[in-house]
């Protein structure tokens, strides 16, 4: 085997049984007790007829279960499907349908405590009403890794794994309203994996901080790398993320030593949860990505931790992370946007315009990305594939390319800056505008905390922009100083129409903020 998205973890395990790979709560889960537990799940799984490239729906929440049940269902030669457990039944029931699982992994039953007996996985083939049925449901309880599970031998699943296997399929919103499975190999996750461990130096010391769950690509490196590089991976409580000060006081107590989520949840932190008067004192890697970080509140998080070193991580789920930016220890006191840097070493990028010819240098064109970490397509969808590459050979030496709909600008030192997605961009009174801009102008109102700028209908003109903010706690805000401000920095047809203050912006299940919901 080779290039296996699991095999660092089995080496770790080999290397260093009794140390400590999972944190939950009270619970804590050597890396000896995970591996047992993984290898009975997997050879439960072959026992249950799932053979190489099956692909199994994993319905558990952030949890060492969840865990158990990807590594497992890695090492049986299948693919993992995580399920967002917050997603509708019907939504879920789409992603069953669509990727045809073969079973289910999920935490139907409660497990009796106080029972004898091993804690483990419990199989079953019985009928299931609930819209998860498939051939088999396999149940499994938070308590999965227990020294007592998986005894004996196994020689491994049937057919041997290959790097081109697909190791995990996750779900994104599709231009059509109907979500597409992004396809990832074991060859391009681990290419990832390596990737991260190198780059920012993990070490069995580190203690990774895991606050999304396994439906959202950040989880891969919370959790693969951190099993790739030895160390502790705490995974917060499921109200933590709703109690911002509770996760600021759970950072500094387990000794966090690397965080990784959406600029969002960081602002959340920052200004609901107390970081600044409490920053945890452990932190030295502080990674985000998914979202633009607006500058003052990036400047403002960065204030409050002064020992953390903070990186932006840019790429879709199609390429995982495929450039980034080691920000300094202080931004210039005149920057507005960061960069989101160079291609990682496992990546390749080229900036090309709407005929595929690269731009030049200072010039916006759409990102494309080549190299390992690129998806191998989207499931069932050989057109959607095929259209979201150019083809080998457009650029000399670079291979096929996946267009990520993201427009840059390579700038003269090398670093790409992102201007904007192509699906963001409109034209009103007959100018085109870019609503990342007028949102960078509005996260400037002094005493906003968070923001964001929708596109509703106004009546007359077809669609309006509309600013929705939310203050800094003791801050007042009126609509009057919020537009007033836009209009000094943005032309007159850019400034917002409306302005709505709120409490708190909606968000997805990843942490982001939800756009559909707040238009």
């Amino acid at each position: 085997m080779s290039n296996l998205l699991h095999e660092p973890f089995l080496a770790r395990a080999h290397e260093r049984p009794g140390a400590t790979a999972l944190v939950h709560g009270a619970r804590r889960v050597s890396y000896a007790e995970l591996d047992r537990a993984s290898r009975a799940m997997a050879r439960r799984l072959c026992d249950l007829g799932l053979e190489r490239g099956d692909r199994v729906g994993v319905a558990l929440g952030r949890s060492t279960a969840a865990v158990v049940a990807a590594l497992g269902i890695l090492r049986a030669g299948g693919t993992y499907v995580p399920l967002d457990e917050q997603s509708p039944p019907a939504r879920r029931q789409l992603v069953l349908d669509d990727c045809e699982v073969r079973g289910v992994v999920t935490a139907r039953a409660a497990p009796d405590h106080g029972a004898s007996g091993p804690s483990g996985p419990r199989l079953g083939t019985a009928p299931d009403p609930s819209p998860l049925t498939r051939a088999f449901v396999v149940e499994l309880d938070d308590l999965a890794a227990s020294p007592h599970t998986g005894s004996g031998e196994w020689g491994g699943p049937a057919q041997p794994i290959q790097a081109e296997d697909p190791a995990y399929i996750l779900y994104t919103s599709g231009s059509t309203g109907t979500p597409k499975g992004v396809v990832v190999s074991h060859r391009a996750a681990r290419a990832f994996v390596d990737w991260a461990v190198k780059a920012f130096d993990l070490r069995h010391e580190d203690r990774l901080s895991n606050v999304t769950q396994l439906s959202f690509d950040l989880s891969v490196f919370d959790i693969f790398a951190g099993l790739a590089a030895g160390a502790e991976i705490h995974l917060a409580a499921s109200d933590h993320l709703l109690r911002p000060a509770h996760l600021v006081e759970w950072l500094g107590r387990v000794g966090i030593t690397t965080w990784y989520s959406v600029p969002s949840t960081l602002c959340l932190l920052l200004e609901h949860g107390g970081l600044r008067e409490r920053p945890p004192g452990s932190l030295r890697r502080v990674l985000f990505a998914g979202e633009v970080f607006p500058v003052p509140q990036l400047r403002r998080t960065m204030s409050a931790l002064p020992s953390a070193r903070f990186y932006n991580l840019f790429g879709p789920t199609e390429t995982n992370v495929c450039t980034w930016y080691a920000l300094p220890r202080s931004l210039a006191p005149d920057a507005t946007a960061i960069p989101i840097g160079t291609p990682c070493e496992h990546a390749s990028a080229a900036v090309l315009d709407p005929e595929g010819r690269p731009a030049r240098v200072g010039e916006e064109g759409e990102l494309c990305i080549g190299g390992a970490g690129v998806m191998s397509g989207y499931w069932n969808h050989p057109a959607s594939t095929r259209d979201a590459f150019w083809p080998a050979g457009t650029v000399s030496g670079l291979g096929r390319l996946y267009r990520t709909g993201d427009r840059t600008r390579l700038d003269g030192s090398g670093r790409l800056w992102f201007l904007g997605r192509r699906d963001r961009q409109l034209k009103h009174r007959g100018y085109r505008i870019e609503l990342g801009e007028v949102e960078a102008a509005v996260a400037s109102v002094p005493g906003v905390a968070e923001s964001a700028v929708v596109t509703r209908p106004d009546g007359r003109q077809g669609l309006g922009l509309c600013a929705v903010v939310v203050p800094r706690p003791g801050e007042k805000l009126t609509v009057l100083t919020v537009k007033s401000h836009c209009g000094r920095v943005l032309p007159a047809y850019m400034v917002p129409a409306s302005v709505e203050i709120r409490e708190c912006l909606p968000r997805t299940c990843t942490g982001k903020v939800d756009f559909q919901r707040l238009r």
